[in-house]
């Protein structure tokens, strides 16, 4: 029985379950043909090592061992050719199916911080959250963290700084790595000079006159200043369950990052957490990253917890350098005015040259925690709210 030559033109649309090695294929020839090994390596000048390699699925059929094949057997030189691209296709296919599989079993932990992004519009393309989308969900969430696989993602330093470091009970972890992702991903496309700082602690004294026009002005005006000193600043959507005020962190050595919750922020948090987050540049370590959250964690560290402290006493001296003063005038004038406390903040303001909002953004936090009656008194002094972002300036995938 004449054995029928294999072409091609046969391997064209089909799909294998498995990934055939063409050694397989080879080995069955042989024993047709019956053929030895030895026998082979004198027919094609092919070394017997390669042979029992290639049979063993320990090596490829390159182009030139397909040529010499293609003369020892019926089936023509590309025809070997391409079970040997055929295997390395139907592997890739597989494996990437065998990750794919794996990635899906992640995704559950991903389901809000995509809801997110997906309102962000980050993406080109949204697409529901539905079994017969997460392949397409898993290769956007992949680009958007710069993964091969959300696996690694806790094995990054950047992601592993959310994943980690702030594992706190009211926070989704892949949440926060998303929304600081987002801001790192403004920082890397946005030009700024090299760090410098001696000149940013000359520009926050001219940021503190700032807050007395209208935020529509300042907020482009704090994005310019801060550029020449080498940081760059994102104004930052609201992501649900990440609680998150602020965060400052470096993308080089020469760059800065500061990001701020801007949607409906009133302008006293607004200003604080700026200061706040500049403080951490100006006073700890470049390896270091700040998350500041919308409560204090007893579960934080000491060292942790003592920069936080740092940092507030840092942005409350900048912005207000007679703060002491400023708030012992403020417990004498509301015992004596019988508690107004709009016109006392003000006075006060007034006569310091701020925005009146500044200084209740930093009264209600003196008294958020210590006395929560002042806090409901002063925080409805603070109507000016900013509701902007720019993160996406060029961040889209």
């Amino acid at each position: 029985m004449v054995k029928q030559q294999k072409t091609y033109s046969d391997l064209q649309g089909y799909v294998a379950p498995i990934a055939i090695h063409p050694g397989y294929t080879l080995k069955n020839e042989m024993d047709y043909c019956g053929i030895t090994q030895k026998e082979l390596a004198d027919r094609t000048g092919i070394s017997h090592k390669t042979i029992n390699a290639i049979i063993a699925e320990k090596h490829p059929i390159t182009k030139d061992t397909a040529q010499k094949l293609g003369k020892v057997f019926h089936s023509p030189a590309d025809f070997w050719f391409a079970i040997q691209k055929r295997y390395e296709m139907d592997f890739a296919r597989l494996e990437k199916k065998r990750h794919t599989e794996s990635e899906v079993v992640l995704l559950p932990h991903f389901k809000n911080a995509y809801s997110e992004l997906r309102k962000t519009s980050v993406f080109q393309e949204n697409f529901r959250w539905s079994k017969n989308n997460f392949d397409e969900i898993i290769n956007q969430l992949q680009r958007f963290f710069g993964v091969a696989s959300l696996q690694l993602l806790e094995d990054t330093p950047i992601d592993r700084f959310a994943f980690r470091k702030y594992k706190r009970k009211n926070t989704d972890v892949a949440t926060l790595a998303a929304w600081l992702r987002l801001g790192r991903r403004k920082a890397q496309v946005t030009d700024v000079q090299p760090f410098d700082k001696k000149k940013l602690e000359y520009t926050v004294n001219k940021l503190r006159l700032l807050p007395t026009s209208s935020y529509v002005k300042y907020l482009p005006r704090i994005e310019k200043l801060l550029a020449g000193c080498g940081v760059v600043v994102a104004y930052m959507p609201l992501f649900s369950n990440i609680h998150t005020q602020g965060a400052a962190t470096w993308i080089s050595p020469q760059k800065a990052l500061v990001m701020i919750n801007t949607h409906k922020r009133d302008e006293g948090k607004f200003w604080f957490t700026l200061f706040h987050e500049l403080g951490h540049l100006l006073l700890h370590s470049k390896k270091e990253q700040f998350v500041n959250f919308d409560d204090k964690d007893d579960n934080i560290n000491d060292s942790h917890r003592a920069q936080e402290y740092e940092a507030d006493a840092f942005a409350r001296k900048q912005l207000l350098p007679n703060y002491e003063t400023m708030l012992d005038r403020f417990i004498k004038m509301t015992d004596k005015d019988n508690g107004n406390f709009e016109e006392v903040v003000k006075k006060i303001s007034k006569s310091e040259g701020i925005s009146p909002a500044v200084f209740a953004g930093c009264l209600t936090h003196e008294y958020r925690d210590s006395d929560p009656k002042i806090f409901k008194k002063v925080h409805p002094l603070l109507p000016v709210v900013i509701d902007t972002d720019n993160v996406l300036d060029g961040v889209k995938i």
